[in-house]
């Protein structure tokens, strides 16, 4: 149960946030930089994914073939993937861009010419560390060279990442932290979830960007719907959480996984988790966000389930042999699941997967708040036979070719592909 001129270039972070972004340049050595100078290495392939365009003509570029429309995914140096996005007004370039692995933005601005060429400054241009200077190709590709103020450099390689029905999803991240304080009065009884002793209190926050969406403007609004930045404690726990004293620390996480990503359909469920030192209830689940996005319109998807008097009467027999596992033999909590795992809750949570539709609630009592965002996975073939799935739903590309049966087993195994 339980993704003209050279300016320089400058890495900038948030104040309170994850580690920084490592340098390229900490990550080549002096022979790395030197070997990279000579000859530039021969350009890798694209991007998984990502299929080339036609070859530039050799004719000076006009500037819609320098096209920056879309996201860009690729590597600084062999093994550095990051993902961008940039923004071109005329010969003006502004964007931004971060690692894969820490997933936090660092801001670019800079300039592009008519014949393609590519200068870019990181972060302040009044500190610079670096800079990208390189070419804006017609294939959609960025290439070029990354150069510290010492000299140590690395070839980068992106390539713009066009519609697709299985995205590219990368993860982003923001946090912060706060040194335990002395606290000579805090309980010392035991209670609440131990924390190490020189843990922090802070927050670690994780939501999708993804790239690879229908058009430019339907990826912004997917992205605009999937961002969850904003800190899970709240005014009312601010002061708490800077005092951060021993004994009464709080943390709080934020995590996502992605249920679904095929057929132009991506599935997401995101979940808080809060921790409390010294706390009657030590363990808090926030609130469960769980989306369905059509990726071909960039619209959400809200056509589940056909909730019909007939489709409630199908369905209950489906749920009643799926959700008996859960309860461990237990008649209240079976009953307990029976009244909000149904179509008669409103804030039933539904939740496509490959293997078919999960459906779970929340709101349960401190006691049973390991079921949570749980609940049993009803095969696309039980549904179809049972006749409750939507039929102009955007979902039905999930079952398309999928034979309609009253399936001898309608539950699926959690974790089946």
């Amino acid at each position: 149960m339980r993704y003209r001129a050279f300016l320089p270039l400058v890495f900038a972070l948030p104040a309170c946030g994850p580690a920084a972004a490592p340098s390229p340049a900490a990550n080549a050595s002096p022979a790395v930089a030197k070997a990279a100078a000579p000859a530039a290495p021969s350009p890798p392939a694209p991007a998984v994914g990502v299929a080339p365009a036609p070859a530039a003509s050799a004719a000076p570029a006009p500037q819609s073939a320098c096209a920056l429309e879309r996201g860009f995914h690729g590597t600084i140096g062999p093994k550095l993937e990051v993902f961008a996005r940039l923004e071109r007004d005329g010969g003006t370039v502004r964007g931004r861009y971060f690692y894969a692995h820490v997933g936090v933005d660092i801001p670019l601005s800079g300039s592009v010419t008519d014949a393609g060429e590519l200068a870019l400054v990181e972060g302040n241009p009044a500190r610079p560390t670096g800079q990208f200077a390189g070419t804006c190709r017609a294939d959609g590709r960025l290439i070029g060279t990354w150069t510290s103020p010492r000299g140590a450099s690395l070839p980068f390689d992106l390539a713009s990442v066009g519609a697709r029905d299985v995205l590219l999803v990368a993860t982003k991240k923001r946090a912060r932290r706060f040194p335990p304080r002395p606290n000579p009065d805090g309980p010392s009884d035991g209670l609440g979830i131990p924390f190490e002793p020189g843990e922090a209190c802070g927050e670690e926050l994780a939501w999708p960007e993804i790239f690879g969406a229908a058009t430019a403007k339907s990826e912004a609004a997917l992205n605009r719907a999937l961002e969850n930045g904003a800190w899970v404690f709240g005014q009312g726990d601010e002061a708490s959480l800077r005092a951060c004293k021993t004994g009464e620390r709080m943390a709080a996480s934020r995590t996502f996984e992605i249920s679904l990503n095929e057929k132009g359909l991506l599935a997401v469920r995101s979940h808080d988790a809060m921790r409390y030192e010294g706390s009657t209830h030590p363990w808090d689940p926030g609130p469960e966000r769980w989306q369905v996005l059509d990726v071909r319109t960039g619209a959400p998807v809200t056509q589940l389930l056909d909730r019909s008097a007939a489709s409630k009467k199908a369905l209950r027999p489906l749920l009643e042999r799926c959700l008996a596992p859960f309860a461990d033999g237990d008649a209240f909590v079976l009953e307990l699941l029976r009244e909000r795992v149904s179509l008669d809750n409103p804030d039933l949570l539904l939740l496509p997967t490959p293997a078919g539709l999960k459906l779970a609630a929340t709101g349960y009592p401190p006691p049973l708040r390991v079921l949570e965002g749980d609940g049993p996975i009803l095969t696309w073939a039980a549904l179809a036979g049972a006749g409750v799935l939507e039929a102009r739903s955007p979902l039905a590309r999930l079952w398309e070719g999928r034979s309609a049966a009253a399936a001898a087993d309608p539950c699926a195994k959690q974790g089946s592909p």
